[in-house]
């Protein structure tokens, strides 16, 4: 089991790649981020930037959900 990330310089729910508005995948740089996401834990799962989209709703997306609301 790794207990050091593998790439430090993709923090814990970074958008790979950086900097792709439409980027689908994101870090879970250790054993236990993996964990922690896929039991839903907070300090992951609000960490995340992005994600598949069957399993996460786009920011941009949520942008437009909550203006939708106003």
């Amino acid at each position: 089991m790794l207990a050091t990330p593998i790439s430090p310089a993709c923090p814990l729910g970074s958008a790979i790649p950086a900097l792709v508005p439409h980027a689908i995948s994101v870090s879970l740089p250790t054993w236990q981020d993996v964990i922690g996401y896929e039991e839903g834990e907070k300090r992951v799962v609000e960490t995340m930037q992005t994600g598949y989209p069957r399993f996460f709703v786009h920011r941009s997306i949520q942008k437009v959900i909550l203006a939708g609301r106003t």
